[in-house]
């Protein structure tokens, strides 16, 4: 494996040796989140010669763990330390519209400081931005869309969205990001899996590509079975995240405000308890559609029996966030039978072997 730097604007290898001289990388893929990376490039010789203080930038620079012509792990260097060696902190692709507004790039033209008039009721149309008629994958395609108009990165532009039945409209005067209205979109009841996929291209050049989509690849695996390998680690069940009543406020009007509620009776029928939770991350909604989302996806969430599992895979598996897997599992816990998991995070480092968190479907 090696760790390979590049130019955030268009992927281009940066001058010189872009094999960065690292002592250890331990990276994270998560599911519908931001994956990261941590380099560590120790006090050498190799490190001075490579110039290190040059080629490995905040923003300016991307970092990518290659295995053959695969990249496992890539995102914007986020952050530099050194303290005799350098410690490198990387996020993943949709860490790159952290940095880019939900804005209609015809305010790019528009755009004039000082006090500007905002009829919320009737606003100019270059602050807004209205898509309708697509998938909620369709419409994150579309603001990555949007996004790039701003100015190049080393993502490639998404094609024609998918089309569904989903309308999104954003004001600009929110002025948040695109990493954030992505989060939005996978926030609801029936969401999509987005991930932006790092590659290398025929040229040698970094990219990132825009994907949407239900599920990744199905799996079938068994503790027992020899070649596998695959070991279950651990179980652990928090109940923090249990929820029966979820109760939402979105945005108000003077004295009128937008309010849902979702249940689930799916734990109460099987013996827990009711258990009430508040949404108060969805504040700004001013469509009870959306809204209504977001409370029923989150009853979906809280009536799911949290049960962490983690698994220990060869690397060679390629086990990716998104991911089913069928598991037969034998030990003391589970006696032997069928699980079937979720892949929700992949961690590892420069080893053969890496940790794989799962989550069952039911209850």
């Amino acid at each position: 494996m090696q760790v390979r730097i590049f130019n955030t604007v268009d992927g281009s290898p940066v001058l010189g040796s872009n094999v960065a001289p690292v002592s250890n990388v331990s990276w994270s893929l998560d599911y519908n989140a931001p994956d990261s990376m941590e380099l560590t490039l120790d006090k050498t010789r190799e490190l001075a010669r490579w110039n290190a203080r040059e080629k490995i930038r905040p923003w300016k620079h991307c970092a990518a763990l290659i295995d053959g012509g695969e990249v496992i792990a890539a995102g914007p260097v986020l952050r530099r330390k050194w303290t005799g060696g350098l410690t490198v902190t990387c996020g993943g692709g949709w860490d790159l519209f952290q940095k880019r507004l939900v804005l209609n790039y015809a305010l790019a033209a528009a755009w004039r400081d000082g006090e500007v008039v905002l009829d919320e009721d009737n606003p100019a149309p270059q602050w807004l931005l209205t898509f309708a008629g697509m998938s909620l994958g369709g419409i994150g395609a579309a603001l990555v869309r949007e996004a790039l108009k701003w100015g190049p990165l080393l993502v490639d532009t998404p094609g024609t969205p998918e089309v569904g039945i989903n309308v999104r409209t954003y004001q600009g005067w929110d002025l948040a990001t695109t990493a954030e209205r992505l989060t939005d979109l996978t926030g609801v009841l029936n969401a999509p899996m987005i991930r932006f996929a790092p590659y290398l291209r025929a040229d040698g050049n970094l990219r990132f590509r825009y994907e949407s989509g239900a599920v990744g690849n199905y799996r079938r695996m068994a503790e027992t079975m020899p070649g596998h390998g695959v070991v279950l680690t651990d179980v652990d069940e928090d109940g923090s995240s249990m929820a029966t009543d979820m109760f939402a406020l979105g945005g108000r009007n003077e004295d009128i405000v937008l309010a849902s509620r979702s249940t689930s009776r799916a734990l109460p029928d099987a013996g827990w308890p009711v258990m009430q939770v508040a949404d108060k991350s969805h504040t700004s909604v001013s469509d009870l559609a959306t809204l209504k989302g977001y409370t029923n996806q989150g009853v979906v969430d809280g009536s799911t029996v949290p049960e962490s599992t983690k698994l220990r895979v060869r690397a060679s598996e390629g086990i990716r966030p998104g991911d089913v897997i069928d598991l037969t599992a034998s030990n003391t816990f589970h006696g032997t039978r069928e699980v079937q998991l979720h892949v929700a995070q992949v961690t590892g480092g420069l080893g053969e072997w890496c940790d794989v968190t799962g989550f069952p479907e039911e209850v």
